[in-house]
């Protein structure tokens, strides 16, 4: 409520009031004396019997309070109840106010002088209940007595607040704690100044990260998982946790702690940036977490490493640029998003039917009112059922002997190299040439055959292509080096699909299963179509449409085991950074590009292929043969 400036007294009204009509205000400005009301408690008592002793006969009407609220950060018109209680005063519903001390109304001098002279204007007295003082009389000793209070109550803040600033600022320099709520997880030890780590709580918070990082859930699927496991979120820094400082899970608690560096081992500093607008308003902003800044310090351990957190906050990002849709990770509809209608190639929507038997059949069905398909719907089971098994055979891998995918892998890879080692031969033999023909005009010079500027002359031409064949063999030679970190891909390929294949081979009705088949189904594949009386799969490498940030797995299947046994409190809790330390997908994730977007395992995909389809003639072939013996056996007993 905005302020009205104040005018001509309110006399008509206050001349109809026969007694003191009094209200009384208090306020607290920490939220600690709002919860324990001690605070508001003693200036109320200290009201009322002021108001017994001064006026006797009068009647107290209303009690203004403002709880938790600061005079010093907000101004007079974002203070609710005082607001209300000046536009009350103006109407002339009372004609009196009794406060404790002046700094319970306003602690900036200019604030303070508008209230007194309002209230002046409107016929209403001040007095403060600590000192028998009237405050808005309109005499020049109280006008100075009040405005000198005033002064110093502000720079006794001022004051304040800078010797808050350097206790901080020096403990931050040495690596303690300098006050503020700590998240989550761990709790403050004022006597042994010491953070507390809560295992249980971080195992909780180490679950978020493992759900959104490997299991793609967003921030509002995982609030909801936690709140139906019966998990409380804890609230505060005590010790002892009450009942009352427990609450359920949000999703600006998950997004808190998943922006939050504590559990690399650092404080953030910076989270916020405050100002003040044009209006004199004080305003805050929280900073991204690109933005924090971050202080070691010996009070925490690394628990995650500083790389995970900062996939974390990338992966963060990208899903507020994509926006994925909320339930794209839950949905029961395994190819809900990509199963497309084989008319008009419209996205297929999801539908449930319950028939009179009482079962529930689910349905992808073309909802385009302008599509005229014979085909216009797809029994769920049915076709998810088919590009499952699909998907298995396009990962088996098991039965295949490894060393022969490894050898077409190298053949392939050879062949790639072919016209490189040829290259660099022509190289290597020009490159020799120009040594020779050095030495040659070295050993002519030195015999008299070539004058000093004839020999001046060819070394120079000579030096000049010397330096150009050893860049190009310097070029060459990365490539080879290239050709070498192919062969290392393959192997870290060939475990990718062992893990694929294992993901699909997998039945079960577990819902995370489900959740990471889904994802991989949508990281792999562009789009599903019924086409030629079969379902036809587009996979993205043979689109050429990249994998959605947001679907990129961040940790590998060894990562994942660790965060599933710290979670079950099977490992301590910092094995994560441990394992980081020695995942061999480490370097994999930072420099490398992720192995479902690189061009060798779709070449190794069609290598196992051909081996599967090799095998299947084989077999074929040799069940072939024994039907025939066993033929050519029954025709020489028959004969």
């Amino acid at each position: 409520m905005l302020l009205q400036p104040f005018g001509e007294k309110n006399s008509t009204a206050n001349e109809q009031l026969e007694k003191e009509i009094v209200v009384l205000y208090k306020r607290v400005s920490a939220e600690e004396q709002k919860k324990s009301g001690l605070g508001l408690q003693g200036q109320e008592f200290s009201c009322r019997e002021y108001v017994k002793k001064k006026f006797p006969n009068a009647e107290i009407v209303e009690v203004y309070s403002d709880e938790g609220i600061s005079a010093d950060k907000y101004s007079i018109a974002e203070r609710k109840n005082l607001s209300q209680m000046l536009a009350d005063a103006k109407r002339g519903m009372f004609n009196i106010i009794i406060t404790f001390k002046q700094d319970r109304l306003a602690r900036k001098p200019e604030e303070l002088e508008y209230i007194c002279k309002a209230t002046e204007s409107f016929g209403v007295r001040i007095f403060e209940s600590d000192s028998d003082r009237q405050l808005n009389e309109a005499i020049p000793q109280n006008i100075l007595t009040r405005q000198m209070l005033a002064s110093f109550s502000q720079f006794e803040i001022e004051l304040t607040r800078s010797r808050i600033k350097a206790t901080k600022a020096s403990q931050k320099a040495v690596g303690k704690f300098s006050g503020g709520q700590l998240p989550y997880g761990f709790i403050w030890d004022k006597e042994n100044e010491l953070v507390i780590e809560v295992a249980e709580e971080i195992r909780v918070w180490l679950s978020i990260i493992h759900k959104f990082l490997f299991e793609n859930k967003g921030s509002v699927v995982i609030a909801r998982e936690l709140n139906e496991a019966f998990i409380p979120y804890r609230t505060g820094n005590k010790k002892s946790v009450g009942e009352s400082a427990k609450n359920t899970w949000s999703k600006d608690n998950v997004l808190s702690l998943l922006k939050n560096p504590i559990l690399t081992g650092n404080f953030p500093t910076n989270v916020i940036t405050r100002w003040t607008d044009e209006n004199g308003k004080r305003r805050t902003k929280r900073n991204n977490p690109k933005e924090y800044k971050l202080e070691e310090t010996h009070l925490l351990r690394e628990i995650i490493p500083l790389e995970m957190w900062e996939m974390i906050i990338n992966k963060l990002e990208e899903k507020t640029i994509s926006k994925p849709p909320t339930r794209q990770m839950t949905t029961s509809f395994i190819l809900s998003g990509i199963l497309k209608c084989s008319n008009c190639s419209a996205t297929m929507q999801t539908k449930f039917n319950n028939k009179k038997d009482g079962k529930k059949y689910s349905y992808y069905v073309c909802r385009n009112p302008h599509c005229d398909s014979p085909i216009k719907s797809h029994k769920k089971e049915d076709v998810e059922s088919f590009v499952l098994n699909k998907m298995k055979e396009a990962f088996s891998i098991k039965d295949l002997n490894q060393e022969n995918i490894l050898k077409m892998s190298n053949d392939y890879i050879k062949g790639e190299s072919k016209d490189l080692n040829n290259h660099i031969d022509l190289l290597e033999n020009d490159l020799q040439m120009v040594l020779n023909g050095l030495q040659k005009i070295k050993n002519d010079y030195t015999l008299g055959d070539l004058s000093a500027s004839e020999y001046k002359e060819f070394k120079n031409e000579l030096e000049e292509r010397k330096s150009e064949l050893v860049d190009m063999l310097k070029i060459k030679e990365l490539e080879v080096k290239s050709r070498v970190e192919k062969r290392e891909e393959v192997i870290e390929l060939i475990d990718t699909i062992n893990l694929l294949e294992k993901t699909f081979e997998e039945d079960s009705e577990d819902e995370v299963l489900k959740s990471r088949k889904r994802a991989l189904i949508l990281t792999l594949v562009d789009s599903v179509k019924w086409m030629n009386g079969t379902f036809n799969i587009l996979y993205r490498y043979e689109s050429g449409n990249a994998i959605p940030n947001h679907l990129k797995r961040t940790l590998d299947e060894n990562l994942n085991r660790v965060f599933t046994e710290i979670i079950k409190g099977e490992k301590e809790i910092s094995a994560t950074s441990e394992a980081w330390v020695s995942n061999k997908l480490h370097k994999h994730v930072l420099t490398r590009r992720n192995p479902l977007e690189n061009p060798l395992f779709f070449k190794l995909l069609n290598m196992v292929s051909k081996l599967n389809e090799r095998k299947k003639i084989e077999l074929n072939m040799t069940s072939n043969s024994y039907v025939s013996t066993i033929r050519k056996d029954s025709i020489k007993k028959g004969a």
